[in-house]
């Protein structure tokens, strides 16, 4: 089985699935099909630029400052590139389509070459044949924050701290979780993940001030934006009511709490970072209100990394991606999606209820092998090299 293999990762067979599935992501969410799958890609752009460039006279659109953007600098980089490049022959949507298209297809290919790295060949290829690889790999920005996040961890088990955190750091300047993910290192590793950790934060933090000083009043427009925000793809669904001001101050008190039980458990099973960084990241998302399905990417993409996830696990993580998947592709077959007995709130049930079992699974084999073993050396973090 070790040498089958080794000849598989010798051919590369999981990037040449990853981009068979990522292929696959860009056809669906083409602006030039008849009825493209929903995509924020396409959408923010006919809302913010179509209507914006006319106005410019021709010159640089910058992000934040010429349109409204509610996302962190790195993906607003990546909006500066393709509101401002024209490639040959196309017109501006898909110009900017097929650029961002390129982008979520390279950071794919990064976050599945990293999966093999930390966790082997077969991991790596599960994660190229997730369903939210071919559904939401380029429909929003998380593959530009699970690839520096994935590669940071790699770093952290090589011993390279400050890369490491540099890397996290990257990764929270494209969405903010990562930013959990280094948080868990300090209690996994002690002062070497301190420092990973705070430099992951520093990093982060230059890129907010960075787009605050290109757009005076940025950083205030993305709290306001995302304190206020609708409760979506989360559980608390259940109670009915998706704009209730006092259920998102709840979640904010529960998510608050599930990841301090997160580090708290991680510390004393003496979860190894990359476990640690899964069950602090999955402690959050379910404890939020906001876990919009395309996120799943981050924590699915974690469980097949750390070397607590077993191969009895691929059928619920299948089953719990799949259910993520659902969301978006039954969204339009009813009038409101956000009603409790919806199809996609009973796909967003789902999904959140089979993460909560791998991660449960997870940190009771944790629990098992330091209670059947406490002297037992921890399990190799690299079992891929």
């Amino acid at each position: 089985m070790r040498q089958r293999l080794a000849r598989l990762a010798a051919c590369n067979i999981h990037l040449a699935a990853a981009l068979l599935t990522l292929g696959l992501a860009i056809a669906l969410h083409h602006p030039g099909l008849e009825s493209p799958i929903y995509s924020d890609i396409v959408s923010l752009y006919l809302d913010r630029i179509a209507r914006t460039a006319p106005q410019g006279g021709g010159g640089l659109l910058l992000p934040y400052r010429d349109f409204y953007l509610e996302y962190p600098p790195l993906v607003g980089l990546l909006w500066l590139l393709s509101a401002n490049i024209r490639l040959p022959g196309l017109g501006g949507l898909e110009s900017h389509y097929i650029i961002q298209a390129l982008a979520a297809t390279a950071m794919g290919l990064l976050s599945v070459e990293a999966v093999r790295r930390l966790a082997g060949v077969e991991r790596a290829l599960a994660a190229a044949l997730l369903p939210s690889m071919a559904v939401y790999s380029v429909y929003n920005w998380d593959l530009l924050a699970a690839a520096p996040m994935l590669w940071g961890l790699y770093m952290f088990t090589r011993g390279r701290s400050l890369a490491a955190g540099i890397l996290l750091g990257l990764g929270g300047a494209a969405k903010l979780l990562p930013l959990l993910a280094a948080a868990a290192l300090p209690v996994a590793a002690g002062r070497r993940g301190l420092w990973a950790a705070a430099a992951a934060f520093a990093v982060t933090a230059a890129s907010f001030l960075a787009a605050e000083a290109l757009a005076p009043g940025y950083i205030e427009d993305f709290y306001r934006h995302h304190s206020g925000w609708y409760i979506e793809g989360s559980w608390l669904l259940v109670f009915g009511d998706p704009f209730s001001p006092g259920l998102r101050r709840a979640s904010q008190v529960l998510a608050a709490l599930a990841v301090l039980a997160a580090l708290a458990a991680s510390r004393l099973l003496r979860l190894d970072p990359i476990t640690a960084a899964f069950t602090t990241l999955s402690a959050y998302l379910l404890g939020t209100y906001v876990y919009t399905p395309q996120m799943n990417l981050l924590p699915a993409l974690l469980a097949l990394s750390t070397p607590l996830f077993t191969p009895a696990l691929y059928p619920l993580l299948l089953a719990q991606d799949t259910a993520t998947a659902a969301v978006i592709l039954t969204w339009h077959t009813t009038p409101n999606p956000l009603a409790p007995l919806a199809p996609p709130t009973i796909a967003t049930y789902i999904k959140a209820a089979l993460l909560l079992a791998i991660a449960g699974a997870i940190i009771h084999r944790a629990y098992r092998r330091r209670g059947t073993s406490p002297g037992a050396p921890q399990a190799s973090l690299n079992p891929g090299e």
